[in-house]
């Protein structure tokens, strides 16, 4: 009987550690909160970035287009 509860014991412990570990790397509310907020705003960024890129896009292209038809 005491073989058992030592089993049972260790078990008991070796769950509670992994419980224990999990909670850890569980992420609260807040910290999903955090985490939308820095992708709101990556991607606002992006799209900034994106409308700056094709606007540059399109005034090359232009530029192009009047040189080639100008001569």
């Amino acid at each position: 009987m005491k073989g058992c509860q030592g089993v049972i014991f260790q078990i008991n412990n070796k769950t509670k550690r992994s419980v224990e570990a999990t909670i850890k790397t569980l992420a609260t509310k807040d910290d999903i909160a955090d985490v939308r907020k820095e992708i709101s705003e990556a991607k606002a960024e992006t799209i900034k970035w994106m409308f700056i890129f094709w606007i540059g896009q399109v005034g090359a292209t232009l530029g192009i287009l009047l040189i080639f038809l100008k001569k």
